[in-house]
C-alpha cells in the first residue's frame, strides 16, 4: 500500500533510534548472559519487566501516535514501546536490531463463542461466563483449522521492506505462535473459577 512521505519519515526516524539501541554493545552482552542462563550456567540474576497491564498508561495510543494512516499505528507503537523499554525500564530484555514479520493467517476457532461479563468501569474487572457446562456442550466443539493467507503475508512483508529497508533488516518469521497449553482456552470455556474447582470436584469432566 502507498505510504505518505510524512508517515514514512515518522516510522523511519523511530526505526533509526531502534537500530541505535539494538546495536548497543549491551544487547550483545545481555544476549550472551541469556545463553548462559538458559544453559544453567551461573550468572547474575536476570531481570525481565513485562508491564503488560500498564502499557495503556505508559504509552497510550491516543495522543502518542502521529502517523495519519491507522494501518501504520501498529508499527509506530511497536517501535515506540521498544524505545520506551530502553529509556525507562532498562531490564535485561534484548532489543534486536531487526524487524520480524510473521505469517498472516486465520484461525477458525472452536465453534463456540466466548462470553464474559461486562465491565462496570473502564479497565474494570470482568469474568468469563461458562459456555460449556456439561457433556452435551462438549459436542458443540469443532476442530479448529488454521488458514495461511499468502497474499496478506506478501503485502505485510512488502510494506515492512518499504518502511525499514536500509535501517533495520526485515526478517520473515516462519512460525505461528500459539499457547502451548489448552488450559487458557479451557478457562475461557468454563470460567477460571470453575477450572480450578472442577479439577477437584469434576475431574472426569475436565479430562
Amino acid at each position: 500500500m502507498p505510504v505518505s512521505n510524512s508517515d514514512k519519515i515518522i516510522i523511519r526516524d523511530l526505526a533509526k533510534r531502534v537500530a541505535e539501541i539494538g546495536n548497543d554493545p549491551i544487547q550483545s552482552k545481555n544476549r550472551e548472559m541469556w545463553k548462559k542462563h538458559n544453559s544453567l550456567q551461573r550468572t547474575k540474576p536476570m531481570v525481565l519487566v513485562f508491564p503488560e497491564g500498564s502499557w495503556c498508561e505508559l504509552l497510550p495510543w491516543e495522543g502518542n501516535l502521529k502517523c495519519e494512516d491507522p494501518a501504520l499505528h501498529g508499527w509506530e507503537w511497536h517501535l515506540k514501546h521498544l524505545i520506551y523499554r530502553w529509556e525507562h525500564l532498562r531490564d535485561d530484555n534484548v532489543i534486536e536490531p531487526r524487524i520480524r514479520v510473521g505469517p498472516a493467517f486465520k484461525h477458525t476457532g472452536w465453534g463456540i463463542e466466548i462470553r464474559h461479563s461486562e465491565r462496570t468501569a473502564e479497565r474494570g474487572s470482568w469474568a468469563y461466563e461458562p459456555v460449556i457446562k456439561d457433556s452435551a456442550d462438549i459436542k458443540k466443539l469443532q476442530q479448529p483449522t488454521i488458514e495461511f493467507d499468502e497474499e496478506a503475508t506478501r503485502q505485510n512483508l512488502e510494506l515492512a521492506h518499504d518502511l525499514f529497508d536500509g535501517i533495520l533488516p526485515v526478517v520473515y518469521a516462519k512460525r505461528i505462535n500459539f499457547d502451548c497449553t489448552l488450559l487458557t482456552t479451557l478457562g475461557e470455556f468454563i470460567g477460571l473459577d470453575n477450572l480450578l474447582l472442577y479439577l477437584a470436584d469434576r475431574p472426569n469432566f475436565i479430562h
